[in-house]
């Protein structure tokens, strides 16, 4: 006797990759697996992250390295979308898939994406764009005096792309200039000399200094410590990580609402939609926010209106 025994395949359980550029640690990763995971959570859909760690680690070689590994877990995940966070992620692994099959969602993208040949046929998402007149309007409410500004940045993707955009825009107060640093040294001498150039500070990633001959990055918290209590200045930043961690204020975006945003186009493309069908976003609100701790040691008090519509960090 001969049995034939006939097989029915069923699909399981639609699958999302999500990759970041960073590491677990960092508050914007963690904003953006958690506007992700709410998007998902009365759903079956079965989400794996994966982490290229590149603030911590931003040597050519270990991008390299970090990449292959991306493309390796792609090809065992086989995902049915892929979730790429922030511009290192969405350049080097999202770029490789420009009209292909497998759908991508990129968010927290500070470039301007035609950089990386995107949107494509198969690519769509989120972009991040700094709200620089809510915080520039918020430090002045804080202190009106403020006329002249400087920022200071690391070398890195994010911050070349947002740089370009700086230089750009109109300030409503006089941009002196926007410095841009490999070396951790040449970040405390500048930060020392604008004390006596400029009437506030603005912070913006700190994330990829080194000491001059070290692949090492500085630990990021040691560097926003250090200009912190190296500053006579108001100090603003567009990152809420900063603001919470010493930054005087800033009107900031949320990872969370770039995660959600992106998951939510994720949902659209499992449920059939075509990517290229979905415009890109931008996410135009943010949060006020004001260290209180750090206007206290700047003598700045805050306006009893301030307090109504802004988010105080004690």
């Amino acid at each position: 006797m001969i049995l034939i025994c006939v097989s029915f395949c069923t699909k399981g359980p639609d699958k999302v990759l999500v990759i970041f550029s960073y590491h677990p640690e960092y508050e914007w990763c963690q904003q953006e697996l958690k506007g992700i995971q709410e998007v998902f959570s009365s759903t079956d859909v079965v989400i794996e992250t994966f982490y290229m760690d590149t603030k911590r680690r931003s040597d050519e070689s270990w991008k390299k390295e970090i990449t292959e590994s991306a493309l390796d877990t792609i090809k065992k995940f086989k995902p049915d979308v892929v979730i790429v966070c922030d511009d290192n992620a969405c350049q080097l692994v999202a770029s490789q898939f420009i009209n292909k099959k497998l759908p991508f969602v990129f968010t927290g993208i500070n470039e301007d994406p035609q950089k990386y040949g995107m949107p494509a046929k198969n690519i769509t998402g989120v972009l991040e764009r700094n709200l620089i007149n809510g915080t520039i309007g918020l430090l002045r409410e804080l202190d009106p005096s403020i006329q002249s500004i400087a920022i200071i940045t690391d070398n890195s993707t994010t911050s070349n792309a947002a740089t370009t955009r700086f230089t750009q825009d109109n300030f409503p107060v006089t941009l002196k200039k926007v410095y841009s640093f490999d070396y951790y040294d040449d970040w405390k001498s500048t930060v020392k000399e604008l004390n006596e150039e400029v009437d506030a500070l603005g912070i913006y990633m700190y994330f990829t200094l080194k000491e001059e001959g070290s692949e090492r990055n500085i630990p990021s918290d040691e560097v926003l410590r250090w200009t912190i209590n190296n500053t006579s200045l108001p100090t603003f930043s567009f990152e809420e990580f900063s603001v919470k961690n010493g930054v005087l204020c800033g009107e900031t975006q949320s990872g969370y609402e770039h995660g959600k945003e992106a998951a939510l186009m994720a949902e659209d493309i499992l449920k059939g939609t075509n990517p290229h069908e979905l415009p890109l976003r931008i996410p135009t609100m943010g949060t006020m926010l004001i260290n209180k701790r750090t206007a206290d040691k700047l003598h700045i008090s805050i306006p009893d209106e301030l307090q109504q519509k802004a988010k105080i960090i004690e």
